[in-house]
């Protein structure tokens, strides 16, 4: 079982050396998004540490804000690399620079062939039909996630300088107080009358989900020759979806033939806190959380809040004796 990992990259350069030394294995593969935002110093100091291992690659780079179609460019840049340059793997899990493997490679090599021929990626559908008989729907919680997640294809999303967010026709602010705010619902209401918000693409049903998954060798090619036609109305569509990357690769997925193939589990361990839509940083104070988990792999973690939790890792998880799988998914 060879695997292909797609690692986008944007600070803390030591981390990332950690973090591919323990994916490192025979026969694995590595490919490098190093994000434009970087400086040129930082990009350098990554290439030159990295000019000895055969096994990493440099694919294209892009200017990766977050929220833009930047993302997928990167993610798929990466894929395209592998399929370009005929990188020979069975599996490909695109993860960033602030994960981190929570199970051995051979762990994770026995899982990937128990499993293959499945493609594990979160999803959840984003234009449900709304039945007030489902219990799912009876939340406030839930009802505002179909509302968040529905807006951010109605609205052309388009970015100035890579900073300002501009969204047209944009959200009515029920809250606002200010005058700005207020002369902004007024704006919107206007340009309403003008551009009206848009439905999503015909013959394609949307489905939202989480930036990184782990997919086989023929989803991925597939995701490649999508990617590579400018002009397919999925591309066209995306260019102004805010957050694409979070829409991009479950509504390919499962508006193809690989539909059954899909499994709803990204196998990654993400703490959420119960207030933000941004995960916690994995501390010391979480290691049982970590130990309990099935996850192949955990995020998010930053070497300058705690250093220690990624030796805690090495020491109970990565070096002890290989672990073998009960079963499969």
């Amino acid at each position: 079982m060879k695997l292909l990992y797609v690692i986008l990259f944007h600070k803390e350069p030591k981390q990332l050396f950690r973090l591919v030394d323990r994916l490192s294995a025979e026969g694995n593969h590595i490919v490098l998004h190093i994000c434009k935002n970087v400086t040129d110093q930082m990009h350098q100091k990554v290439k030159a540490f990295f000019s000895t291992y055969h096994q990493v690659h440099f694919c294209e780079r892009v200017r990766g804000t977050w929220c833009t179609h930047k993302t997928v460019e990167a993610m798929c840049n990466g894929m395209k690399y592998a399929i370009d340059h005929q990188l020979e793997f069975d599996y490909c899990s695109v993860i960033s620079a602030q994960d981190y493997p929570i199970k051995n490679n051979a762990f994770i090599q026995e899982f990937f062939t128990k499993n293959k021929g499945k493609q594990f990626i979160n999803y959840w559908d984003m234009q449900p039909i709304i039945n007030a008989n489902e219990p799912y729907y009876n939340t406030i919680l839930q009802r505002e996630r179909v509302d968040r997640e529905t807006s951010k294809f109605e609205n052309y999303t388009f970015f100035y300088r890579d900073k300002i967010r501009i969204e047209i026709p944009g959200n009515h602010n029920a809250q606002a107080k200010r005058f700005l705010e207020k002369a902004s619902n007024c704006v919107k209401k206007l340009v309403g009358l003008i551009i009206h918000k848009r439905k999503f693409l015909k013959g394609m049903h949307p489905y939202g989900g989480s930036d990184w998954y782990s997919l086989s060798y023929d989803a991925i090619k597939f995701i490649v020759q999508v990617y590579e036609q400018k002009h397919h109305p999925i591309n066209k569509f995306m260019r102004t979806v805010a957050c694409s990357s979070e829409i991009y690769f479950q509504t390919l997925l499962l508006n193809s033939d690989f539909r059954d193939q899909v499994v709803n589990d990204n196998l990654r361990l993400i703490i959420w806190p119960k207030k933000n839509w941004h995960p916690d940083i994995i501390q010391s104070k979480d290691i049982q959380t970590v130990l309990e988990s099935n996850a192949l792999y955990a995020r998010k973690f930053d070497q300058q809040v705690d250093q220690e939790i990624f030796d805690l890792i090495d020491q109970q998880l990565l070096f002890t004796n290989v672990k073998t799988l009960n079963s499969s998914t």
